[in-house]
């Protein structure tokens, strides 16, 4: 069930410190996830995952970009596709949640398919350099542009159950793993 993933997951690391971790949470009980730990998107029957990590908290800083819209922040970051995404995955991307459209960048196509029901999530989930990953909430789709590289608009970060600006620190200033974030996230009600 994805919504309670979300609703429990929000801003949480997950231990072991491995992509391995993730992908056994986001498995409903009594199930093993079958994956290519090197491959950084993957689809599960309701929802896709994707997978970033950095070298150095530069990095993840130099990706996360924020902007204000009406008083909200908003956090959006430019993703290139790989050889391992298939067209399956790309046709997919498409018909995601839509971003904040005021957020495009000019240089992007952005022709968003007739829905055909309701969007998958795209669930972002956020490797701080040499530690686990953390939740960072569903992405919007922004655009992509000719060369493979898409754009996302992360659509959770004013949740009442996400603390942006910690989390952000942790992300893009500690160049040494975290061991416990219980001031991070809290489960909602």
């Amino acid at each position: 069930d994805v919504d309670a993933f979300h609703a429990f997951a929000l801003g949480r690391q997950f231990l072991p410190a491995s992509k391995n971790s993730v992908m056994q949470a986001l498995c409903p009980s009594g199930h093993t996830a079958a994956f290519k730990d090197r491959f950084n998107l993957h689809m599960w029957s309701n929802a896709m995952s994707l997978f970033l990590s950095a070298e150095s908290a530069k990095d993840l800083d130099q990706l996360l970009r924020e902007a204000w819209l009406d008083d909200e922040r908003c956090v959006f970051f430019r993703w290139s596709r790989t050889g391992d995404v298939t067209d399956e995955m790309v046709e997919r991307l498409f018909e995601i949640e839509k971003g904040d459209e005021r957020l495009r960048i000019d240089d992007n196509y952005y022709d968003p398919p007739i829905p055909v029901g309701t969007p998958q999530p795209l669930m972002l989930f956020v490797q701080f350099p040499q530690g686990p990953f953390i939740y960072c909430g569903r992405l919007g789709y922004l655009g992509h542009m000719s060369n493979g590289v898409f754009c996302f608009q992360l659509l959770d970060i004013n949740s009442t159950c996400m603390y942006w600006a910690q989390l952000r620190n942790i992300l893009t200033y500690w160049d040494n793993p975290v061991h416990s974030v219980d001031f991070l996230g809290y489960p909602c009600s």
